[in-house]
């Protein structure tokens, strides 16, 4: 992911922004990373 960061922290996932160039804006890209993230979250099993 280019837009952000996906962690495992003590087992809570935590999503980072990291688009600082272009101020995080929401844009097609974005979405579809959120997209990947949510489903990244969705299929975890811990």
């Amino acid at each position: 992911m280019s837009t952000m960061q996906l962690e495992l922290k003590e087992q809570i996932h935590v999503l980072t922004l990291t688009n600082h160039d272009n101020e995080n804006t929401f844009n097609l890209e974005v979405m579809h990373e959120y997209l990947a993230a949510f489903d990244a979250v969705e299929q975890y099993s811990g």
